[in-house]
Parts: structure tokens; C-alpha cells; sequence
């Protein structure tokens, strides 16, 4: 087996065995190939910028396999809870479609999952540094 391909087939190895592995893409390339997948693995999530006021609360990228990156993912609070909203442009005729974006189910639900868990993390983090502040101007 020639170099290259063994290097290949143990990144394969490796990232099977990835405890968050989901599926990204997925397309057949044949009778012979059906249902073959692109997996990829959300490895960093950044809170670019937090807002208090509105219903936008939070504009964050997402990176997959350290290789490959998408910004001005927008964390919207809706009626009943929280929702993400992929970064879109505007059609001519008015209409927004997404630039990127989930294919599958299972991916957005991890994509959510991922964003609220870092989103949460991050509001609790500067709510508490805004009270610790606050006291600390209190006890001046």
C-alpha cells in the first residue's frame, strides 16, 4: 500500500472513531457507492459578539475539521426559544436564501446543539463579570 493512501485510510480510522461525528453532506455517486457520506466534525465554535437588546442575541462562526469555516451564523430568540439563522443574502426579488447550511436533520440539530451550548457558556460568562463589576463599582 503506497504511502499516501495509508495516510488517508488512517485519518478515515481516526475519524470514525471521533465521538461527534455527523453527517454534513451526502450524495450518491452511483448504485455501487449509494448512501457514501462526507462526514465532518464541528471542532471550534466562536461567539464573535453578544447583544442584550432585540431579538438578535448573538452572532457566531462555526469551524469544521479545523479546515473549513462559516461566519455570521446569527443566534435569533423566537417566541418560544432560541434559533439559529445561517448567513443569507438577499435575492433580487426580495427573498433571503441561505449561503450555507445544513443538509440533514441530524446536522442541524448538532449544529444548534453546539452554538447554544457555546452561546449559554458565553452570556453566563459576561453576566458574571458584569455583576462581579458592578459590585466591585458598589464597594469603591
Amino acid at each position: 500500500m503506497c504511502d499516501a493512501k495509508k495516510k488517508v485510510d488512517e485519518i478515515i480510522e481516526k475519524k470514525k472513531k471521533i465521538k461527534h461525528q455527523y453527517i454534513l453532506l451526502h450524495h450518491s455517486l452511483g448504485e455501487s457507492e449509494k448512501g457514501r457520506c462526507i462526514i465532518m466534525e464541528i471542532t471550534d465554535v466562536k461567539v464573535r459578539k453578544i447583544s442584550t437588546g432585540g431579538r438578535m442575541k448573538a452572532i457566531v462562526s462555526v469551524t469544521f475539521d479545523d479546515a473549513f469555516v462559516v461566519h455570521d451564523i446569527k443566534v435569533i430568540e423566537g417566541q418560544d426559544k432560541l434559533f439559529i439563522a445561517m448567513p443569507s443574502r438577499r435575492t433580487p426579488d426580495g427573498e433571503f436564501k441561505d449561503i450555507a447550511h445544513p443538509i440533514h436533520s441530524e446536522m442541524r440539530i448538532e449544529l444548534e446543539r453546539r452554538i447554544f451550548e457555546t452561546y449559554q457558556a458565553v452570556a453566563e460568562a459576561e453576566s458574571a463579570a458584569t455583576e462581579e463589576e458592578e459590585s466591585f463599582a458598589v464597594g469603591e
